[in-house]
């Protein structure tokens, strides 16, 4: 258990705390309701030094803006009743509901056309064929206001821009509360190491929801018509829905899963493997800390405001690069020819289906992999290694066989999990525990991979019949979020009891 640094303060004190989110570039220390344990009190990092010098607070825009507004909605909004957990778990709701949202946007969007040609040809109208399946009706009626709120600002909308509106609206919030439930943490003097742990295990599944989001945002083309080769993300109907009502999910292909891997998960797990090493979460390639640019800013202007261009411009990221020509100088030609052509042999696309989505998605690709190298090189040694193995095993099988993305961002979960559960000394014997969520990973990716039925061999045969109807990518992404939630509230339980009470402590994320 670290010590609390000089610089923690309270809520009205010159630090600036507040928790980030889980995807993006930035370094930082803050002070936190969740303790860490202090690296040299493991014999794995007894070797390597702490840091000497005091790492940045925050960005500019953490300091003049994000934290005094977190601050004030703290103290006049937020109720002393309101526990930092029920926080923490709302913000984690609003990034689901982000996400949700953005996919029903994907639903309307490309689901308007084969949806009205199927009604017409059972005599159905579409708001006969809208009013089907819970899913659909839903959003549909909740979001009405909005639509109506668009249009009388004067924006044209499609059938999906008010959902990505709210995605928007709500991935803010998030960022927002992220940074609340530690203040009202500190606010009530409840700092516990559970709720350190259910604070970055909560970062974890926000991590693969930020990348389903900026990823639908910015690789789906506004329109239905265009050809299936121009999307990025395969959208593939759902095993286990019924035909009246399809559904869809997130099949990602070899490159896709790649670039989602290189944009989310992998800065994330290396920040969480590190973080025992240098004694805070490492989020950017720099070890010294944030300066004008943090995960803040990424979660409450970057991703919200490519919801928001998608929702009022549709055609914005989807816009091809080889289009701008005629608006680009004549030395610039060669240039941007020459960055089409090379992105499209890269993803694999002709040069004319390389858009600003696809653009942005490869420099963020090439950012991040500059950067977790970068760390990687600074940071690894052989005593690192059986921390990191797990890693890059499950990201191998990812990208071997493909899976929905649902059982990988399950798996990440739990994988992080156990990595930030060893950090807080729950597992102090063996660190074979971080092998469990591969060892099903791959258990799931074997019996399933080419199989329609997906029944493992050597069964009983009246088993394996029954499993074989039921046994999916689907129910095993669904065995793994239950096993998440078990093991979240179990894991958390048994911290607290281990560190005794509340105490105050630096923040770590």
């Amino acid at each position: 258990m670290s010590t609390p640094p000089p610089e923690a303060a309270s809520l009205h004190g010159s630090a600036t705390p507040a928790g980030p989110a889980s995807k993006a570039a930035s370094s930082r220390s803050r002070p936190c309701r969740r303790p860490s344990s202090s690296p040299s009190s493991d014999p794995l990092f007894s070797s390597v030094p702490p840091p000497v010098s005091a790492v940045p607070t925050g960005s500019p825009f953490y300091r003049a803006f994000l934290s005094p507004l977190c601050d004030q909605i703290c103290l006049r909004m937020v109720p002393p009743s309101v526990c930092p957990d029920a926080i923490s778990f709302l913000a984690l709701c609003c990034a689901s509901l982000a996400t949700f949202f953005c996919w029903q946007a994907d639903r309307h969007s490309f689901g308007a056309s084969a949806n009205g040609d199927a009604a017409l040809s059972r005599g159905k109208t579409g708001a006969e064929e809208e009013s089907e399946g819970i899913l659909a009706f839903i959003p549909a009626l909740s979001l009405s206001s909005v639509s109506s709120f668009l249009n009388f600002l004067g924006v044209d909308t499609q059938p999906d821009t008010p959902f990505w509106a709210v995605a928007g609206l709500l991935w803010m919030l998030y960022s927002v509360l992220d940074n609340v439930d530690g203040k009202q943490a500190r606010r009530l003097r409840q700092c516990t190491a559970g709720g350190d742990f259910l604070d970055h295990s909560s970062d974890s599944i926000v991590t693969s929801l930020s990348g389903l989001v900026v990823m639908w945002a910015l690789l789906q083309p506004a329109s239905a018509r265009r050809p299936s080769s121009s999307r990025l993300l395969s959208v593939s109907p759902a095993p286990f829905a019924a035909e009246a009502y399809p559904s869809h999910t997130i099949s990602l292909g070899s490159l896709d899963c790649l670039a989602f891997i290189l944009i989310t998960q992998l800065p994330f797990f290396i920040a969480t493997w590190a973080h025992p090493i240098v004694g805070r979460t490492i989020l950017s390639s720099s070890l010294e800390g944030c300066h004008w640019f943090s995960v803040d800013e990424v979660n409450f202007l970057v991703i919200p405001s490519l919801l928001f261009v998608r929702a009022l411009v549709p055609t914005f990221w989807s816009t091809a690069l080889v289009s701008l020509l005629p608006h680009f100088p004549a030395f610039v030609h060669p240039v941007v020819t020459f960055l089409s052509a090379a992105i499209g042999i890269v993803f694999q696309l002709d040069s004319e289906e390389v858009t600003l989505g696809v653009l942005l998605i490869f420099a963020s690709c090439m950012l991040s992999l500059v950067a977790s190298t970068r760390l990687l090189v600074q940071l690894v040694k052989y005593d690192h290694l059986p921390r990191l193995l797990p890693g890059v095993v499950l990201f191998a099988g990812s990208l071997a066989f493909k899976p929905p993305v649902l059982l990988q961002l399950g798996v990440f979960s739990l994988l992080c999990l156990e990595l930030i559960a060893a950090r807080l000394k729950l597992h102090v014997r063996t660190q074979l525990y971080m092998w469990w969520p591969v060892a099903l990973y791959y258990f799931f990716l074997f019996t399933l991979h080419g199989r329609d039925s997906g029944a493992p061999a050597g069964l009983p045969e009246a088993f394996a019949s029954v499993l074989g109807k039921n046994y999916t990518y689907h129910s095993a992404a669904f065995m793994t979020f239950v096993l998440l939630g078990i093991c979240l509230l179990s894991y958390k339980h048994i911290i607290n009891r281990r560190n005794g009470t509340s105490q105050a402590s630096r923040k770590t994320d």
